[in-house]
């Protein structure tokens, strides 16, 4: 009974307070974390994140690359390294910092491309659906994800700016398309 009781605590924490987002097609669902800071947002599908945020962050760099189609397209990066079985390319532009990082995982090779802004603001990376949510006076986790995916993006929003982070699995097939910016 106390087994019971201690899922459906954690199931209701988990799934309650999901809203639905009328007006723009490309949020099917938004809710404020009850524990913490955070907003989850759903997503139908992974083309709806290059609507919903701004992806010049990421400088040009596209999901789906290896380090190999890195140094052919954008040339030597900045800086590299290794750490924990964990390897990146890091390359510096003029509006921030862009990793490509190789991770092995149980399940196969995971590529992330992560992002470090110098002057963009959360409020200009999301749309206003979902930057509406944050609040800016505490560090807040923003997650992207749809229904078959656990997690597709996630912004960490602090005192010194943010960071965003896009996932992929290239190894398993699953590859998307990336280049393309919100439309305004």
């Amino acid at each position: 009974m106390t087994i019971v009781g201690i899922f459906g605590v954690g199931y209701w924490i988990y799934y309650s307070g999901w809203e639905t987002v009328h007006n723009n097609p490309d949020i099917l669902r938004i809710r404020n974390s009850k524990i913490g800071s955070g907003v989850s947002v759903g997503v139908p599908n992974e083309d709806s994140i290059f609507r919903i945020v701004d992806m010049s962050v990421f400088n040009g760099f596209r999901t789906g690359f290896d380090f190999s189609n890195a140094l052919k397209v954008y040339g030597l990066p900045d800086n590299k390294g290794e750490k924990n079985g964990i390897q990146f390319l890091e390359y510096w532009r003029p509006n921030g910092r862009v990793q490509i990082v190789r991770q092995e995982t149980t399940s196969g090779i995971s590529w992330h491309l992560y992002a470090y802004p110098n002057a963009m603001r959360y409020d200009q990376f999301f749309v206003a659906d979902i930057a509406s949510r944050i609040k800016p006076s505490k560090e807040t986790l923003v997650d992207l994800s749809t229904k078959k995916t656990s997690l597709l993006m996630c912004a960490f929003i602090g005192a010194s700016g943010f960071s965003v982070g896009f996932f992929i699995e290239r190894d398993r097939g699953r590859v998307l398309r990336g280049g393309r910016t919100r439309h305004s």
